[in-house]
């Protein structure tokens, strides 16, 4: 008689809730693996808390959790394994409390005003989770630590392009109301019509290409990253990135884009091209991280002190 594997197991909760991370954790080392999925499991039980339940319900909770994190009370079973793990790995709690604050402060409702705004918010609930990831992954420099912020604010970017209709049923815009053209509510969103529809196409398009530049920075930091790993965060980032031209040409972007298997094959195959080219493995010269792409960012856990 089967079975069912245990759902509060982190490494089956990424299997079913993040198969992009799940398809990238093949090219990790077992406990590097493990270690992911504690973070992702943590992270997703915030997300979740913040999207799944009414404001009455999730401010209690996420307050909650960020007591656990904070020492003001015992942590949830979820908090309590990844305080466990953190603590191993030399994880920044601060990136951890601001990722819950950032989950709470949206459920008041999200109007994001222009392009400054949605940065800080890609790095609250997203750039917080690649300074995360950092100590798991083995990332020993802390110049590398910026372009894995921005690795995060491009994955987040992706969401936010990828759930513009979700979002707005939730009454939450993270379009910047300059690249809409206007401060549409998510009413208006959430039942579009051809103006609507004509803004919305346009702020998904800046909103990729956005995307684009972090990924595009996120790439050049990967010499960081020791090698077992590096391939593994490519795959992860070929596969994200991969989204942006679907949303782009979907005849509806109403409807949740997906990459499927076949691509994302494709994808592991760029990954791997770009683990292999020589500048990946060219120690000797690091690349420097473009602090403009955090000047919104300034003085935040992860930013580069430069900007």
């Amino acid at each position: 008689m089967s079975t069912r594997a245990d759902p509060l197991e982190p490494t089956n909760t990424v299997r079913w809730n993040g198969r992009s991370f799940h398809w990238a954790a093949r090219f990790m080392r077992a406990e590097t693996a493990r270690d992911a999925a504690t973070l992702y499991t943590f992270c997703r039980r915030v997300d979740d808390l913040g999207d799944g339940h009414p404001p009455e319900v999730a401010r209690p909770a996420l307050d909650a959790v960020l007591a656990g994190l904070t020492g003001e009370r015992p942590p949830d079973p979820d908090t309590g394994r990844f305080l466990v793990m953190a603590r191993r790995r030399g994880i920044e709690l601060a990136a951890a409390r601001t990722l819950v604050r950032a989950v709470r402060d949206d459920l008041d409702g999200a109007r994001i005003p222009d392009a400054d705004a949605l940065i800080r918010y890609c790095h609250s609930v997203a750039g917080t989770v690649g300074v995360m990831m950092c100590p798991i992954l083995g990332v020993r420099d802390p110049r590398g630590v910026p372009f894995a912020v921005d690795l995060g604010i491009a994955m987040q970017l992706t969401n936010i392009a990828r759930d513009v209709g979700e979002d707005a049923g939730r009454e939450r815009r993270y379009l910047p109301a300059t690249w809409l053209g206007r401060a549409l509510p998510p009413a208006e969103i959430a039942a579009p019509g051809g103006d609507t529809d004509r803004c919305v196409r346009r702020a998904l398009d800046i909103m990729v290409a956005y995307a684009d530049r972090y990924y595009a920075s996120a790439e050049r930091g990967v010499s960081f990253i020791p090698a077992r790993a590096r391939l593994a965060i490519l795959a992860a980032s070929h596969i994200y990135a991969a989204l942006g031209p679907r949303i782009r040409t979907a005849p509806d972007w109403r409807q949740r884009a997906a990459v499927p298997g076949t691509r994302k094959a494709m994808c592991s195959l760029s990954a791997l091209a770009a683990f292999a080219h020589p500048r990946t493995w060219n120690t000797a010269h690091m690349p420097t991280h473009d602090a403009t792409l955090h000047a919104p960012i300034t003085g935040r856990v992860g930013a580069d002190p430069a900007a």
